[in-house]
């Protein structure tokens, strides 16, 4: 209980009570002692979780431990100072300096070590509620962020579908051209929706721990392959060739739905940032040890002071996406929790020789 904490006893001279040493030794943890008039840097250096005051010191030096113990506010620290009939005038001191407790001559050594270990289990769970407290901080303004950010992103498709109902509604003279142009924008405000809503659960479900992961060797090849034919329609929208430049057989130790969520997001961003009339490839290359994929676009490319925000949760770079389509700025952050899941290594560069990006996932082989 004690191994982790620090024991600081200020005394009068270099002379301590052996006694005292003795009972203090027989607790544990890291134990000093100190004299008065080196006080200020052994507090610094050897930062104390309870400070004894040894009954030596004198009015004097208890008027300037007092002070010193007062102006570098040590409120994380338990102050027991150990009083006799000699030094029974320094309580006041003590108490003005933030003392905790006091330990009367003679000393009972049982009750002493039991005194001793109640303020550090005090300072145990001080601390732990103080990190869960912290914690819960955290969590609530992630889960502000995630409201704000899922009203902002689902507002406009949603005021874009009611725009668009209430003109079929009420425009009797609309064509069925133009009926139909109407619902594919409608269709298209939808795929918004679910998208959001998607990443949404998808991060909710990974941080709640409530995802299934079922790691095995396995090819992950007719994965690629359906995600490549479920993309080709967008990809002819903006006139992008989706080109598998290299391939082997796919096998690697992966859960299929973890590497299907990277996947997805890899193309999807390859899709979405590229300029029309450009090519998107798609890489399955073997190593030793790893199967590594890739998918390489020809867009503008990772702006260098943006990098070290990638994967953060909610963040979006300068880059728009070139067809007008959604970005909640989750994608990634998403796909490093699901590598993170199914031990695979995430890694992105910049094109040297032409423009663009590319990202790759580091599968096991075993």
């Amino acid at each position: 209980m004690t191994e982790d904490y620090k024991i600081l006893v200020i005394t009068q001279s270099n002379v301590t009570d052996k006694e005292l040493i003795k009972v203090i030794s027989g607790i544990g943890g890291d134990f000093s002692c100190v004299t008065v008039d080196k006080l200020t840097q052994k507090l610094y250096n050897f930062k104390p979780d309870v400070i004894l005051l040894d009954k030596s010191i004198s009015i004097d030096d208890a008027k300037l431990v007092s002070s010193e113990l007062n102006s570098l506010n040590f409120k994380d620290a338990s102050i027991i100072a150990l009083i006799d009939n000699k030094n029974i005038a320094n309580i006041d001191l003590y108490i003005e300096s933030g003392a905790h407790d006091f330990i009367f001559s003679p000393i009972n050594n049982s009750e002493f070590r039991l005194r001793i270990r109640n303020h550090i289990n005090l300072i145990k769970y001080k601390r732990e509620w103080e990190n869960q407290l912290r914690h819960l901080e955290l969590l609530n303004k992630e889960k502000n962020e995630i409201l704000a950010i899922a009203a902002h992103d689902l507002k406009n498709p949603i005021f874009s579908i009611q725009l668009l109902g209430k003109t079929i509604r009420d425009d009797t003279s609309l064509t069925k051209e133009e009926l139909y142009e109407f619902s594919n924008d409608i269709v298209a405000s939808c795929d918004r929706i679910i998208d959001i809503i998607k990443q949404l659960l998808d991060l909710n479900s990974i941080e709640s721990g409530k995802i299934n992961i079922d790691i095995k060797k396995q090819s992950i090849h007719e994965s690629v392959i359906h995600f490549i034919e479920l993309y080709k329609h967008k990809a002819d929208n903006k006139d992008i060739k989706i080109i598998l430049e290299k391939h082997s057989d796919g096998i690697c130790v992966t859960d299929l739905v973890s590497f299907n969520n990277i996947f997805d997001n890899f193309l999807s961003n390859a899709i979405k940032y590229s300029p029309f009339g450009k090519e998107v490839y798609v890489r399955l290359e073997d190593s030793v040890n790893n199967l590594i994929v890739s998918v390489k676009d020809q867009g503008p490319g990772i702006p260098e002071a943006e990098q070290n925000k990638l994967f953060k949760r909610f963040a979006k770079i300068s880059n728009k996406p070139t067809g007008g389509e959604n970005s909640t700025g989750l994608g990634l952050s998403i796909v490093k929790k699901f590598s993170e899941l199914i031990n695979a290594d995430i890694k992105f560069s910049n094109n040297i020789e032409e423009a663009g990006a590319t990202f790759s996932v580091i599968l096991p082989k075993s």
